[in-house]
């Protein structure tokens, strides 16, 4: 005896993948909303560390760009891209801007990291 799966005619089976489709295409919206959120939040992060560890919240750094290039070649050693000085300068700026992490807009957000793709 031969089992004999169930007709399903072919607009139920493109129903069935739209709606996965669907399915899948919320999910990935998702995590690129929970992804840029949480990378918005760890840069606005590193950007007071910057700040006020190694300026001790100055505007600037008695060391200029110095302790920037060192830095970065460290953070690049371990991470590759994302961290030239250009891009630190950059987090430097965005925290003096929003120096309450509550203020920051999740426009400058995208523009930080379209900013960052940008340089990839």
């Amino acid at each position: 005896m031969t089992k004999h799966k169930p007709f399903q005619s072919t607009d139920a089976l493109g129903i069935l993948a739209s709606q996965i489709a669907e399915m899948i295409q919320t999910a990935r919206h998702r995590v690129r909303q929970t992804f840029n959120q949480s990378m918005m939040v760890n840069y606005w992060k590193i950007s007071r560390l910057i700040v006020e560890h190694e300026q001790q919240g100055q505007a600037r750094a008695a060391y200029g760009k110095q302790q920037l290039a060192a830095l970065s070649t460290r953070l690049a050693k371990q991470f590759c891209k994302g961290f030239d000085v250009g891009n630190l300068l950059n987090l430097r700026r965005g925290h003096l801007a929003f120096p309450i992490r509550e203020t920051v807009s999740p426009e400058y957000a995208l523009i930080q990291l379209s900013r960052k793709q940008e340089n990839k």
